[in-house]
């Protein structure tokens, strides 16, 4: 067995660090590291002046009082640590991060710390044969080891950050609570997530789904994904979990699980369309659109207005003559589309404003703890659950058991209906509504956070950076290209 004392910072800059023992221990191809605490402070300057190395004792000075040390380095560097037995108040890292998930009351945080917990105690398992291991044997070789480990595992590595961010929260509390006294590894560690194109659905797929009627295959599925897209990307636990309260006469308003903050949505065309079909109120739906056509014949029929509508070039050109207009791109010259536009514009809103009312009405009928999607989630333990609050065990287990059960079937419903995206998750929902965004000429950043109902610009940022089909950038491209073109 090899011992040394090291000097270590609590955070890297620091000018005071701690004293700890370092202890090596190899038998065949087994090597065993422990790293103890002297629980003795200094200045790194002191450090590398008084200490000898050689001698692994402080020489004589005014500046630290070097007998106390050089006691208990003497004291130390006689122990082995790997034959002495753990002292009660000792706390490994597995044993301290498992008394920290105990003291969670949130069952979801739980989940997380013990899949956390259980791939950290895999690797040590494989790596050195043991089942946890102190905090001063944690260092930059054993992380990267271990996220070598994991990657061999098939971990994706944004799974790996979300545990090693894990990892860090316990040594943190750990280093707060005086259970460690030094510096904490996983805070300089950092995983590199390589970016991967987002999966995006196309104007086809999203009217495949929308042709998907009350009796075909994965109905209640295609419901709830695009009930998603069209409520700005809703979160699957926001969607899964709406209830008939959160459905007001103009809006949608939802308390987000995961930010904590509510959020607004008005209602879309789609909106209202998924509401009645889900509410069986088509009928209701289609005795308005058609009166709404027959008492809007100023200019032309709703019918010709919509086909002559359907025609109009829907792609965003890098052209000065073109301009946004109510999602259309038309010629600012082009007065006769415009005056169709007004027509449709009008027809579909008092289309809408009497479907509301409809909406409104049947809703007002219905138990308002009750959830919209209450035939996918088969359980009436949500009723009482408030989102200030978080879930109970049955909550959790039925929650997390369902979801599971969406996105298997999501991936289902998008190979039968052959979607171009097959390996289709919950969040594919979120992502081609973004990109949704991406596309819309003067929508910026900011518009996007709030669109999405992120906290801060940053995370907005982080989330659009790398993986979205930037379809305006290619044509920019090619605009240029034209302009410049050889002769």
């Amino acid at each position: 067995m090899k011992s040394s004392i090291v000097f270590s910072e609590k955070k890297q800059g620091d000018d005071k660090g701690y004293l700890f023992v370092t202890y090596v221990e190899r038998k065949g191809e087994i090597v065993k590291k422990k790293k103890i605490s002297l629980n003795y402070s200094l200045p790194r300057k002191q450090f590398k002046k008084y200490f000898n190395k050689n001698f692994n004792q402080f020489e004589p000075n005014k500046k630290i009082n070097f007998d106390e040390i050089n006691s208990k380095i003497k004291e130390k560097l006689l122990e082995n640590p790997f034959t002495k037995k753990a002292d009660k108040n000792h706390y490994q890292f597995l044993s301290y991060m498992q008394t920290r998930k105990n003291l969670k009351n949130n069952y979801s945080t739980q989940n997380t710390y013990e899949s956390s917990s259980n791939m950290f105690k895999r690797f040590l398992s494989y790596k050195y044969k043991i089942t946890d291991i102190d905090f001063g044997e944690i260092d930059d070789d054993l992380i990267t080891e271990m996220n070598n480990y994991f990657t061999n595992e098939g971990l994706q590595s944004s799974t790996t950050r979300f545990y090693f961010n894990n990892y860090s929260t316990v040594f943190n509390n750990a280093i707060k609570n005086n259970i460690h006294l030094g510096k904490n590894p996983f805070n300089e560690y950092k995983v590199i997530v390589k970016p991967k194109p987002k999966k995006i659905l196309t104007d086809e797929d999203i009217l495949t789904l929308l042709d998907i009627k009350k009796g075909d295959t994965y109905y209640i599925e295609s419901r709830m994904f695009l009930f998603s897209l069209f409520t700005n990307g809703l979160r699957c636990s926001d969607m899964m979990l709406m209830k008939y309260e959160n459905i007001k006469k103009d809006y949608v308003e939802y308390f987000q699980t995961k930010t904590k903050i509510p959020l607004k949505v008005n209602y879309s065309d789609k909106v209202i369309f998924i509401l009645m079909d889900l509410l069986d109120l088509l009928d209701e739906h289609k005795r308005i659109e058609l009166k709404a056509k027959i008492l809007k014949p100023e200019i032309m029929p709703y019918r010709q207005a919509r086909f002559r509508l359907l025609r109009q070039m829907r792609h965003n050109k890098v052209n000065e003559n073109y301009e946004s207009y109510y999602g259309f791109r038309i010629k600012s010259s082009d007065k006769e589309s415009k005056i169709v536009i007004d027509e449709l514009v009008r027809v579909e809103r008092d289309i809408n404003m009497h479907c509301k009312i409809i909406i409104d009405r049947h809703i007002k009928k219905l138990h308002p703890k009750e959830l919209l999607f209450k035939d996918f989630v088969k359980s009436d333990c949500f009723k009482d659950y408030s989102k200030n609050q978080p879930m109970n065990k049955l909550q959790f287990d039925t929650y997390k058991s369902r979801f599971t059960s969406y996105n298997a079937k999501l991936k289902r419903m998008a190979k039968l209906y052959k979607l171009s995206v097959e390996d289709i998750t919950t969040h594919v929902s979120r992502f081609t509504f973004t990109n949704m965004l991406l596309e819309i000429s003067g929508v910026n950043v900011n518009d996007i956070r709030i669109a999405l109902g992120h906290t801060n610009l940053a995370t907005t940022q982080k989330y659009i950076q790398t993986g979205f089909d930037f379809k305006k950038s290619d044509l920019v491209n090619n605009e240029i290209n034209h302009k410049f073109r050889r002769m």
